[in-house]
This record gives C-alpha cells, structure tokens and sequence, in this order.
C-alpha cells in the first residue's frame, strides 16, 4: 500500500499527461494478461503468470510482477550506455581507437559481436 501511495502523491504533485497515458496502456496490457492468465489458473506450466497466480500470489502482485518483468533492465542498460559514453568522452584515446576498428572492419550487423576491441568497450 505504501507504494501505491508514492506513486498517487508523485501523480498528484507533478503530473504528466504523456507519462500517464502510457502508464494506463501499460495497466491495459497487464491487466489483460493477467486476465488470461486467471482462466488458465488451473494449467501450471501455461505462462508465468498463471504459475505465480496459482502459487497463490494475488492479482495485484502478479501484476506488478509483470510490470517488473517489464521495465526490468532498462535502468541497468541505459546506466551502462550512459557510462560508456561518459568513459569514451572523458578517454578520447580509447573512443579513437574503437572508431578506427569500426570504420576499417565495416562489420555487418552479424559481425559486431566478432571486434575484439568494440566487445573489451
């Protein structure tokens, strides 16, 4: 309940109308998926979220466990492309260097993952 206090005190203080549209798709998806998942309670093995709601997990926490699901990692990669960046304009040596091996490798999308330098980035 504390959580969902936050976000409604957060939503009242500065609210944003693009922010929350989005967010009301995304409860329109979840809710519609654990929907499903409620009629398909009785097959364990039939999504992940008929498995938590059949472990006895309420509908409000398998929904907020598919949000989760969700928005997990894009905090982790955004932060890690952000330091990347960071790393790259504060060491203007190093970004030279991973650019030199691009331009002359001209990988295709395939071949990214070969470059040994743009892998150690």
């Amino acid at each position: 309940w504390a959580f969902q206090w936050v976000d409604w005190l957060e939503g009242a203080l500065s609210p944003d109308p693009e922010a929350a549209e989005s967010m009301h798709h995304v409860d329109q998806f979840v809710s519609s998926v654990v929907e499903e998942a409620e009629k398909q309670k009785a097959d364990s093995e039939a999504t992940y979220q008929a498995r938590l709601l059949k472990a006895g997990l309420s509908v409000s926490e398998t929904r907020a466990q598919c949000k989760d699901l969700i928005f997990a990692g894009t905090d982790s990669t955004g932060m890690n492309l952000a330091t990347i960046c960071f790393m790259l304009a504060k060491h203007p040596e190093k970004y030279e260097k991973l650019k030199k091996e691009l331009f002359e490798a001209k990988p295709s999308e395939d071949e990214v993952q070969s470059l040994p330098y743009l892998r150690g980035v």
